[in-house]
């Protein structure tokens, strides 16, 4: 005669012992957690699972001794670690020292706020799951509405950046698909006081002109002596773009001493 199954509270206390004996690493892809996406498979580093806001994946790649960390975030509708300027950034700012983390981001919103606000909190809970490792110096680089994400966090009270870099935050594109975030960015970066580079590609598109030079004259009203602002001819941020890339690492040197200060920004 078999014997008859333990109950749910015995099995559930068996797999839980049985994982501690497997010994796997809280917040890493392991046998206790799901596989990584695809796209991270073959990406420089290491792919990590943030057990926070529901549970999501990072491609961390990490120099011996981080001067710091970077938080990439992709524009909506691109698939994180895609090639292009934020891939290179990736794979480029740890030969200089800088710790990157490509976050994944949500793949559909029923709209394009409702996916920046899913991002500002999948980046605060980046910025949180780095702080609980003693990590304070956070930059966030975010293209399109993933800019638009880590300017929107920068507002609350306790955002945890040192800096942001915030690359084609207002395109005609997003303006088609019935985003038009430029007051939004207004906002953003007249209340921001932190460091913050703000790129965009012109592509002679003189409505991106006139909302980067609106954005220049709200930071400037808004008393935020630590913003500035490039335009980068006529490439957008979904190809690589080398000089970008080092205006980007420039911009993170000269601001290396206030990203290292070791608190976050308040």
């Amino acid at each position: 005669m078999s014997r008859p199954a333990p109950p749910p509270r015995s099995r559930t206390r068996l797999a839980g012992w049985l994982l501690a004996l497997c010994g796997c690493t809280a917040g890493l892809a392991g046998a206790s957690e799901p596989a990584p996406p695809a796209h991270f498979a073959h990406g420089l580093g290491e792919s990590v699972h943030l057990s926070v806001d529901g549970g999501f994946f990072a491609l961390r790649h990490r120099p011996p001794q981080p001067r710091g960390w970077i938080i990439l975030l992709n524009d909506a509708g691109v698939t994180p670690y895609a090639p292009g300027l934020l891939r290179d950034l990736h794979d480029q700012l740890p030969t200089r020292g800088w710790a990157t983390l490509t976050i994944e981001l949500p793949a559909t919103a029923d709209s394009a706020d409702d996916w920046v606000d899913a991002a500002r909190q999948r980046l605060g809970a980046t910025i949180v799951w780095l702080q609980q490792r003693n990590e304070y110096a956070i930059v966030a680089i975010g293209h399109g509405l993933g800019a638009l994400a880590a300017l929107h966090h920068a507002g609350r009270a306790t955002h945890g950046l040192r800096g942001i870099v915030a690359i084609d935050i207002d395109t005609p594109l997003h303006v088609a698909a019935g985003h038009d975030g430029r007051g939004a960015s207004f906002h953003a970066v007249s209340s921001a006081r932190l460091p913050l580079l703000d790129l965009y590609h012109e592509a002679g598109q003189t409505a991106v002109q006139a909302a980067a030079e609106q954005r220049l004259v709200a930071a400037r009203l808004g008393g935020n002596e630590q913003y500035s602002w490039l335009a980068l001819g006529d490439r957008d941020g979904h190809h690589g773009d080398p000089f970008t890339a080092r205006r980007i690492a420039g911009w993170l040197e000269r601001h290396a001493d206030h990203i290292a200060a070791g608190q976050p920004a308040r």
